[in-house]
């Protein structure tokens, strides 16, 4: 690619150190055949919320994202067959695009790649971009916004869960999972970060708390392949199929 680069820019008499120039824009991409079309997962998409961010609706597709950072999905089949003419085009292929924007976002260590100049592109470790990919995905887009969630009283579920904890320490959290049910606690907390929080806060160390997230994942993934089997295909379901297939 940089030996391509600096043979387009040599016909136009240009030369310049490629290693250091900044970057001004990524993008990373994954994608996969899906059960469904894209449009089927678009009540998953609306439940969702990008972080600071300003969502738009597609007929086949959605985006979230703000000057900063953008995340799409869409139809590729579709993309494929219909705007490039590609044939063979398996069905029902979801891609998932992020795109970061302007270079102080691009290099910052948390909220983007942690790159700066294409040399650091260079030596980018495979994993080491899956990581940065996965993780960014997560905390902007897999949440659920406030329009989505039911009313939530913090300090009450903080209180519930202490005192399920006092009186059934080794099932507390099972128990409030069977009390609440798995759709009303993702749609309550809405990020399951925040679900963490209230276990900590109610006794549980960092360690258990993330147990015990795992596990909610585990009954979560459990429901989804229920649901499937019944045909049954809620927004609880649509999110977890999309968090397995771009995050996993």
């Amino acid at each position: 690619m940089a030996n391509t680069i600096m043979e387009d820019a040599g016909r136009v008499g240009v030369d310049f150190d490629i290693d250091s120039a900044r970057l001004g824009r990524v993008d990373l991409t994954r994608q996969a055949v899906m059960d469904s079309p894209c449009r089927a997962f678009i009540p998953a998409f609306t439940a969702m919320r990008g972080k600071r961010s300003k969502d738009t609706r597609y007929p086949d597709g959605y985006s979230f994202g703000n000057k900063s950072w953008k995340t799409v999905f869409y139809d590729k089949t579709r993309q494929a067959t219909k705007v490039k003419g590609v044939q063979g085009m398996p069905a029902n292929v979801v891609r998932c695009e992020m795109r970061v924007m302007q270079s102080r976002n691009i290099g910052h260590t948390v909220r983007g790649l942690g790159i700066g100049t294409f040399k650091d592109v260079r030596e980018m470790e495979p994993e080491a971009v899956k990581y940065a990919y996965t993780r960014s995905i997560e905390s902007k887009v897999f949440r659920l916004g406030e329009s989505s969630q039911l009313v939530l009283d913090f300090n009450t579920e903080v209180e519930l869960l202490t005192q399920l904890r006092t009186e059934h320490e080794r099932g507390a959290v099972d128990r409030y999972i069977a009390m609440e049910g798995i759709e009303s606690i993702i749609h309550r907390f809405g990020d399951m970060t925040l679900f963490g929080d209230a276990l900590q806060q109610a006794g549980w160390s960092e360690r258990q708390a993330r147990r015990h997230l795992n596990r909610f994942k585990e009954i979560l993934d459990a429901k989804a392949f229920i649901d499937q089997r019944r045909q049954t295909a809620t927004i609880a379901t649509r999110i977890q199929e999309l968090r397995n297939t771009f995050i996993a």
